[in-house]
């Protein structure tokens, strides 16, 4: 069967000649995949389209480049000889100055009609130097990396001894740039908030399809634009003006509100169920924040829709209610008495 491509042209040029008011919106579905982002040109390249960069993070904090490095040593070895190792990163301990991390080598021997061993040996060690943070700048931290294999009881595999060479050799400049490049989690992240900066509404329940309002649709297609530019995946599909599509939309919107306000509500109640419990002021402002969002993209999507969100409108107000009832709560500042000269 072969597709007559004089018709999706056809289709592709009606919906761009239909007015701005035939569309409700767009649905928006992306794939985040071996991202390697420049920072620094990353904060550039989204400016100079025109995007916002509040939900980019400035910097990168040095002690997060230090677990992500760490973690990448960690790896399973191919049995021989009936011999499973693998070696783990373990934190040991960390204090105001370092935070310190063991590679341990772990050896299951495997023999039939014998019981399993397990031995383990350090083969490792890693440490995170913190220095010190002044206004939002790092400096004087540093990465150290040492090799413990002088005394084991067991020599290093081939294999083991070039992975652990490798890793070793390379840590630092392997932790210097994680300092300055997102990897996919973080640029999936950084996509993530962007959509809901934009009242974005997920629509698919395991997540990963959005919808954003007709307002946003060319924020959203210039932030597909970046997207791709990375090697990445974004799709954004026009959705029109039906009452189908309002009917679907509203009843995730108020689906994905209903669970937020589930979730924060549970936090609020362990903390009431506590009578000697007490918050910090920024608590209870970051509680109320989040309850005056809530019912701003509440009256949005009213407007959007043409339709109340009922149930979201009422479990929104009973929310602020249990926010309020946190002000008795607020933790008071110590009255520091000053004696008589």
């Amino acid at each position: 069967m072969t597709t007559d491509t004089s018709v999706i042209s056809g289709y592709t040029q009606a919906i761009e000649q239909l007015p701005e008011e035939a569309f409700l919106g767009s649905l928006l579905w992306f794939s985040i995949t071996n991202a390697d982002v420049n920072l620094e040109k990353a904060r550039n390249d989204l400016a100079a389209a025109g995007l916002d960069l509040g939900t980019m993070r400035k910097i990168l904090r040095p002690v997060d480049a230090f677990k992500k490095a760490t973690r990448e040593i960690g790896v399973k070895f191919k049995p021989v000889d009936g011999i499973r190792s693998e070696i783990m990163v373990r934190p040991v301990g960390e204090d105001g100055e370092q935070s310190h991390r063991h590679l341990i080598l772990e050896r299951a021997v495997v023999q039939a009609g014998k019981k399993r061993r397990v031995f383990y040996e350090k083969v490792g060690e890693l440490v995170f130097n913190r220095g010190v943070k002044k206004d939002g700048e790092y400096s004087g931290y540093s990465v150290e990396s040492r090799r413990t294999t002088m005394n084991l009881s067991t020599p290093l595999t081939d294999e083991e001894d070039e992975w652990l060479t490798k890793k070793l050799d390379s840590f630092d400049d392997r932790f210097t740039h994680l300092l300055t490049h997102m990897d996919s989690h973080a640029v999936r992240t950084f996509v993530r908030d962007y959509v809901d900066s934009l009242h974005g509404v997920c629509v698919k329940e395991s997540g990963g399809l959005y919808f954003v309002s007709q307002e946003h649709s060319d924020e959203a297609a210039k932030l597909g634009q970046w997207v791709r530019g990375i090697g990445s995946q974004f799709h954004d599909l026009p959705l029109l003006n039906l009452v189908e599509q309002r009917e679907m939309i509203l009843e995730a919107f108020e689906e994905e509100t209903l669970a937020e306000i589930s979730r924060l509500s549970v936090e609020i109640t362990n903390i009431l169920k506590d009578p000697k419990r007490t918050i910090e002021t920024k608590t209870f402002d970051s509680y109320g924040e989040r309850a005056a969002e809530l019912n701003a993209k509440i009256q949005k999507y009213n407007q959007v829709l043409g339709a109340r969100a009922d149930r979201a409108h009422v479990e929104a107000t009973l929310f602020a209610q249990q926010v309020m009832a946190l002000a008795p709560r607020i933790r008071q500042p110590k009255v520091v008495a000053v004696g008589a000269p």
